[in-house]
C-alpha cells in the first residue's frame, strides 16, 4: 500500500544515507487516512473486514443516533499489538487482520468519526484522547457477550452535508450499505433492528435467480474466503468441491449470451463491484470472493490489470468443470425443451481446441441437431457412428426425409451445421437431389423396376452386392442404373455406364455397400465395370451359341457388338484386338444375313447396311 504513496512523501523523508528514503510514519498515517475512505461506509464496512480476517465466526453491529457498535469473537489484539496499532501499519509482517484494522481506524478518525474505542476480554480497551491513541486497563469491565467490541462515534450529520444529501437522495443510509456488501459474508453479520438481531442474509437473502439450470461451488480451504448458500431449497443440481485457491466461486448456469456474464467481485467478504466477463460458451450469474485482487488506494475499487484477469480466466475453468459435471449426469432422452435450446446455443460456440475436449465429449451424446425432416434430432455421437459407414456427412435445405439410409440428413440451414463440420472435419456433401427425387415421388423414392421387353438377362455380383443385368430388346431405349441398400431405394439414373462406346444396359443393384453417396456410386460402378468386362467374353460365347443353333430370335447385332467393344477395351494397358472367331456374327439386314466380320473389312457397305449409332461403327474404327 505504501507504493500508492510514495511519490507524495518522497519529499518529506530526512537523508539517512545513501540509496535509502525514511518517511515520517504519522504523516504517512495521514496521508493514508485522507486518501482512502470517501465515505464512514466504507470505513464501518472495513472494521466487519477485519473481524472476519480474524476469524470471527459471529459479527453483531447495532445503531442508535450516532454511535455504532461491532462485536466479534474473532482472536482479539494482544496489550502489545493494540499499543503499536499504529506504528506497524506498514510492516507486512504483522498479522493481516490487525493491520486490516488499524488502516481502517486510522482512515475513520477523525476525518469520519468523533472517537473510537477499541475494548477486548483482557479488560484493556485503547482509544483516542487528545488526537493520541491511548492504551489503558478497565478497573472494573463490563462483562463483554464477545471477545471484543469497537465503539464509533459519528461525526454530527450537518458537519458533512455532502453524504448526508447523498445518502437522503439515494434513499440509502450506512446500515442500508453495510446489510447490503455483506450479504455475501462467509460468516454472518448480524444487525440490530427494532431491538431484535437479524442476519444480513435474512435481510438480503442470496437469492438464485429463478432461470438457472445448474449450480457450481468452488470452495477455498481458506474459511474467510467461503461463500454463504444460495435461500431457498429448489431442487437444483449443483456441483461442489474444495480448492486450495485463495478464492472461492458460487454461480449459476443461466440462458443468454456468454458475453453477458454477471460476476459480483467480493473482496474479503466484503462485496466491491460487478464485474461483466466473456465465459465464450455459457453464460453464468455468480459471486467470487478472494483476496487475490488489486485495490486502488481508496480500497474501494479493484485495478484492472493482469490479476483480475487471472481470476477471470480461473472463474471460465470452475464454470466449465461444472458444466461438464451438470452434463454429464443429465439424462439424453427425452431432453427438456429449455435445456435443448441451452445446449444447442452452447453446442454452436464449440471448437477443438484442448480446453472444449472435454465438454464436446459432455455434450457429444445430446440430440441437438436437427435433421432434415424438421421433427427430429441427432446427437454428436450419432453422426460419428455413421461416418464409420460413410465417410461424408449429408446435408439438405430442402424439407425431406429424416435419413438417407442409415445416414442422418442433417439440415443444411441449422445454426449448428458450421460447428459440426468444424469438429468432425468431414467431407460435405449436398443431398438437394436426392431430397427433390424424394419429394417428386409421393414422399417416397421409389425405383420402378423395368417395364419393356428384355432381351437378354444376366447375373454379376461384388464383394457386398448383388445385380441383375438386363438387355432390353429395344437397343435404343437407354441405359439406367438404380441401385437399392438393404432393399430400400438408394440412387437411380440414365448415364451410360461405358462412354467411349454404344450400349444400352439395365442394371438393378442392391447390396449392403458402405461409403459417401457419392462414393458409393462411384466404387459400385467401379465394380460393376470390372465385373461385367470380367463376364462379357461368357456373355459373347453364349450368343454365338444361339446363332449357331440356328435361333433367330436370339439374333441381336447391336449387344453383340457393344459387347465386344467391352471386351476390347478391358485390357490393361490398351485395346485388345479380338481373334477372328470372335467376327464370326450373323448380321440381320432385311431378308440378307451377313457376316460381321466381312462388313467390319468392307466400310461401304457397313455404311448401306447398318443405322447410324450401332456400335460396329465404332468397332470398324477400332480394328481398322
Amino acid at each position: 500500500m505504501v507504493d500508492d504513496y510514495l511519490q507524495h512523501l518522497v519529499e518529506e523523508g530526512s537523508l539517512d544515507s545513501h540509496g535509502r528514503i525514511t518517511l515520517d510514519p504519522s504523516k504517512a498515517r495521514q496521508k493514508l487516512a485522507e486518501s482512502r475512505f470517501v465515505h464512514a461506509a466504507e470505513g464501518l464496512l472495513a472494521l466487519i473486514g477485519a473481524a472476519l480476517l480474524a476469524g470471527s465466526q459471529r459479527i453483531q453491529v447495532a445503531h442508535a443516533g450516532s454511535c455504532w457498535e461491532f462485536f466479534w469473537d474473532g482472536e482479539p489484539p494482544t496489550p502489545t499489538q493494540l499499543k503499536d496499532l499504529f506504528q506497524n501499519l506498514f510492516d507486512t509482517r504483522q498479522p493481516l487482520a490487525l493491520r486490516e484494522l488499524g488502516l481502517a481506524i486510522n482512515s475513520l478518525y477523525p476525518k469520519h468519526c468523533q472517537a473510537v474505542r477499541i475494548e477486548v476480554e483482557s479488560s484493556l480497551y485503547g482509544c483516542f484522547q487528545g488526537g493520541e491513541w491511548r492504551v489503558d486497563s478497565q478497573p472494573c469491565p463490563p462483562e463483554l457477550p464477545f471477545r471484543g467490541r469497537i465503539i464509533v462515534v459519528q461525526t454530527a450529520a450537518w458537519r458533512r452535508p455532502l453524504q448526508w444529501l447523498r445518502s437522503f437522495w439515494r434513499g440509502c443510509d450506512e446500515m442500508k450499505i453495510l446489510q447490503t456488501r455483506t450479504r455475501w459474508s462467509p460468516k454472518p453479520v448480524l444487525f440490530k433492528i427494532r431491538g431484535k438481531w437479524v442476519s444480513s442474509y435474512q435481510l438480503d437473502p442470496p437469492q438464485r435467480p429463478p432461470q438457472a439450470l445448474a449450480e457450481v461451488y468452488i470452495a477455498s480451504q481458506k474459511p474467510e474466503l467461503q461463500l454463504p448458500e444460495y435461500s431457498g431449497d429448489t431442487p437444483l443440481f449443483r456441483f461442489e468441491r474444495s480448492s486450495r485457491a485463495r478464492s472461492s466461486l458460487r454461480c449459476v448456469l443461466t440462458a443468454g449470451h456468454p458475453a453477458q456474464c454477471q460476476l459480483l467481485l467480493v473482496y474479503r467478504g466484503i462485496a466491491l463491484a460487478q464485474h461483466q466477463l466473456n465465459s465464450h460458451v455459457f453464460r453464468f450469474e455468480g459471486v467470487l470472493n478472494t483476496d487475490s485482487l488489486d485495490l486502488d488506494a481508496s480500497r474501494q475499487h479493484i485495478v484492472q490489470n493482469q490479476r483480475l484477469r487471472q481470476r477471470g480466466e480461473t472463474v471460465r475453468q470452475w464454470v466449465l468443470e461444472g458444466a461438464v459435471a451438470w452434463l454429464q449426469q443429465l439424462p439424453a432422452e427425452p431432453l427438456a425443451a429449455n435445456h435443448r435450446e441451452f445446449l444447442q446455443q452452447a453446442f454452436q460456440r464449440l471448437n477443438n481446441s484442448r480446453a472444449f475436449r472435454t465438454l464436446v465429449e459432455a455434450m457429444s451424446r445430446f440430440p441437438l441437431l436437427p435433421l432434415c425432416d424438421g421433427q427430429h434430432f441427432v446427437s454428436l455421437t450419432d453422426v460419428r457412428i455413421s461416418l464409420e459407414n460413410f465417410s461424408d456427412l449429408h446435408q439438405a435445405s430442402l424439407s425431406g426425409p429424416g435419413y438417407l439410409h442409415d445416414r442422418p440428413l442433417l439440415l443444411k440451414d441449422s445454426e449448428e451445421m458450421p460447428t459440426v463440420r468444424r469438429l468432425l472435419k468431414a467431407q460435405v456433401v449436398d443431398a438437394d437431389p436426392w431430397v427433390r427425387h424424394w419429394k417428386a415421388g409421393g414422399g417416397a423414392l421409389t425405383l420402378e423396376p423395368f417395364q419393356a421387353a428384355v432381351y437378354e438377362r444376366f447375373q454379376l455380383s461384388g464383394p457386398e452386392w448383388q445385380a441383375t443385368l438386363l438387355l432390353p430388346q429395344d437397343f435404343k431405349s437407354g441405359s439406367r442404373l438404380v441401385m437399392r441398400r438393404k432393399g430400400l431405394p438408394f440412387h437411380a439414373h440414365d448415364k451410360r455406364l461405358f462412354a467411349d462406346f454404344p450400349c444400352n444396359f439395365q442394371v438393378f443393384l442392391d447390396g449392403d455397400y458402405a461409403g459417401s453417396f457419392n462414393g458409393a456410386l462411384r466404387d459400385i460402378q467401379s465394380q460393376l465395370r470390372w465385373q461385367m468386362a470380367e463376364h462379357c467374353e461368357e456373355w459373347l460365347g453364349q450368343m454365338q451359341r444361339y446363332a449357331f443353333q440356328g435361333e433367330r430370335s436370339k439374333l441381336h447385332s447391336e449387344y453383340y457388338c457393344s459387347l465386344l467393344c467391352l471386351w476390347i477395351s478391358a485390357g490393361s494397358d490398351q485395346r485388345r484386338r479380338p481373334p477372328n472367331t470372335m467376327l464370326e456374327y450373323p448380321v440381320v439386314s432385311g431378308a440378307q444375313i451377313l457376316d460381321l466380320g466381312w462388313l467390319l473389312g468392307d466400310p461401304g457397305q457397313l455404311t448401306l447396311t447398318l443405322e447410324d449409332g450401332h456400335p460396329a461403327y465404332t468397332l470398324a474404327r477400332w480394328l481398322a
